[in-house]
This record gives C-alpha cells, sequence and structure tokens, in this order.
C-alpha cells in the first residue's frame, strides 16, 4: 500500500501541485499530491505532502494505475475495487466523473493528440473512451 501511495505521489508530484487540505477525518480513498521543495533540486530531495483529494464512493486499496490529462488538469485512476476509472480534476480538487463498467481495470492510457482514454480490463478487453467537452463517453 505505501508502494502504491508514493507511485500516486510521485506522479503527481511531477504536476506541479501547490495547495494544501487539512487532514482526512475518516478512512476512505484519497489521491495524494506532492511537490520538491524549490530549494532542494537535487535527486535526493524529499516529498513534501501538498494536497489530498478525497474520493468518495471508491473503496480504499489498490489505485496504482493513472494517467494524466496535462492540458486539462485531469487524472485518471483505475479503481479496481469499483470496477471503475475515476476522473480526478487537480483544479477543483474533486472527482468529476467515475466511469462504470470496467471490470477491473488493469491500466489507463490518456492520448491528448485524439482526446481518447484507453482502458484494459481483466477480461482482455480494451476499452476506448471519446472525451465531449472533457466528459467521457463510449
Amino acid at each position: 500500500m505505501k508502494r502504491i501511495v508514493l507511485l500516486v505521489i510521485l506522479a503527481l508530484a511531477l504536476l506541479g501541485v501547490a495547495s494544501a487540505l487539512p487532514p482526512l477525518t475518516q478512512p476512505q480513498a484519497v489521491v495524494a499530491q506532492a511537490t520538491v521543495a524549490p530549494q532542494a533540486a537535487d535527486v535526493g530531495a524529499p516529498l513534501t505532502l501538498a494536497r489530498r483529494i478525497s474520493l468518495p464512493g471508491v473503496k480504499p486499496g489498490r489505485l496504482d494505475h493513472l494517467a494524466v490529462d496535462v492540458s486539462r488538469n485531469r487524472v485518471f485512476l483505475a479503481a479496481l475495487g469499483n470496477d471503475t476509472v475515476e476522473v480526478v480534476d487537480r483544479a477543483l480538487g474533486k472527482v468529476i466523473q467515475s466511469i462504470p463498467g470496467q471490470n477491473v481495470p488493469q491500466a489507463v492510457l490518456y492520448i491528448p493528440e485524439f482526446d481518447k482514454l484507453v482502458v484494459t480490463n481483466d477480461e482482455g478487453q480494451v476499452n476506448i473512451y471519446n472525451s465531449l467537452f472533457g466528459v467521457f463517453a463510449e
């Protein structure tokens, strides 16, 4: 679990998030964002927690597959225990869409040139979604 959280933190740190929220009061799934202190530019610099984003309705567990849409400030998380892909808006700090019916999503890829989201699942299927005004549909 620590490895998963660190991977999510590292991925989101690359996006340059810099605001903070208070800690969560009850157990729930979260996306944690981290940044490297500006004065510590060396490779060994520690990450510091910059923000937590709650994922309401998402079962805590494996959230280790994700993709990023830098231009729209979105993160796509494969929520294996929910059989969904959660679309998180980093600027708003919340889930803006949940894409159901993924049957244990295994990988998520966002292709910005075509505005497509590709999700593979445990049944050996590949689901490709089109984005219309930032919302995904089959």
